[in-house]
């Protein structure tokens, strides 16, 4: 009985899928790395950027923008709005910064 060269065995395949599932897990894992790496380099950003509007707002102002309402995660408590006399810091945007940051990880 003579075999077919030109075929794959079982065991060949098997190894060659397992392979492939090996390095693709890898790749996943190093993706999810840079994902949050690069969320994180978002939040340093917007930091950056609310820092620098905030001490123009103090320049000009004299003194630091106040709030009287907090601005929490849930929905009945303070405005969630980004700009104007009703965001979370009142008056900052968009004179002095576009809109105010948010979290990436929650922003919709």
């Amino acid at each position: 009985m003579q075999r077919d060269p030109r075929g794959f065995t079982l065991i060949e395949l098997l190894v060659v899928i397992a392979i492939i599932g090996l390095l693709s897990s890898i790749v996943l894992a190093s993706l999810n790395t840079a994902r949050a790496k690069a969320r994180d380099a978002k939040r340093m950003s917007d930091l950056h950027q609310l820092q620098t509007a905030l001490e123009l707002y103090a320049s000009v102002n004299n003194g630091y923008p106040v709030t009287n309402a907090w601005w929490g995660v849930c929905s009945s408590f303070g405005s969630h709005a980004l700009t104007g006399s009703n965001g979370y810091i009142p008056n900052l945007a968009p004179t002095y910064i576009p809109t105010l940051p948010v979290d990436p990880a929650n922003a919709n």
